[in-house]
């Protein structure tokens, strides 16, 4: 992979939210068996979140993800193929992103901000995250982002520590 500057990160990070709304839509176009006509429109989609990954990786596994369809497939055949590369492709990503395993969600709410929510219980690798964050987001911003983060979980932690007493 390329060396993964700040930028370059979040560019990642920003192509999560999409990836995960596509999946989710399309999932449930599945379950309400309204498969039908959307194929082409998921498999274009798909293919420009997949060309968006291309560009910020020299990772040829991506490219792997890119389903190969008969052209006799039907739209539910081309929706169940989006959807398995899709899953594939947001684990990628995550993995990437340095946020595979937590049950995060990870939203883009505009501009250049980020909203991180994880789901982890308290205490169980915030060290780790705030290093992440610091790497992240680079430089100065990244170090004072990382020691926010531990101050904020610090309070927190001594709040569930003094409701326990």
């Amino acid at each position: 992979m390329t060396e993964k500057t700040g930028e370059n990160l979040r560019a990642i990070i920003r192509l999560i939210p999409p990836a995960r709304a596509l999946k989710k839509e399309l999932s449930k176009m599945v379950q309400m068996e309204l498969a039908d006509g959307i194929g082409e429109m998921a498999l274009r989609n798909f293919k420009g979140l997949l060309e968006s990954v291309t560009k910020l990786v020299d990772d040829p596994y991506p490219a792997t993800l890119s389903p190969e369809l008969p052209e006799s497939a039907e739209d539910k055949q081309k929706v169940a193929a989006v959807l398995l590369a899709l899953s594939q492709l947001i684990a990628y990503l995550e993995g990437q992103a340095g946020i595979a395993g937590r049950d995060e969600e990870a939203k883009v709410t505009g501009g250049d901000h980020v909203v991180l929510t994880f789901n982890a219980p308290l205490g169980v690798g915030f060290e780790k995250m705030a290093k992440g964050f610091a790497k992240a987001f680079g430089g100065e911003k990244g170090l004072k982002f990382a020691e926010m983060f531990r101050e904020a979980f610090k309070g927190e932690k001594k709040e569930e520590k003094s409701k326990e007493e």
